[in-house]
């Protein structure tokens, strides 16, 4: 499953945390997706 699979999930089954507060709570929980190039997700332009 990738990570996105795995975090909802675990949103779903409540091994995850799904509001911003219990995630800063509880970030170990959390997915770790420190392995994401986020690069290769392109930008969307110049927004200056």
């Amino acid at each position: 499953m990738n990570k996105r699979t795995l975090a909802v999930l675990g949103q779903i089954d409540g091994t995850i945390p799904s509001t911003w507060d219990a995630q800063e709570l509880e970030h170990q929980k959390l997915i770790d997706c420190t392995d994401i190039d986020l690069s290769k997700m392109g930008n969307c332009g110049d927004f200056e």
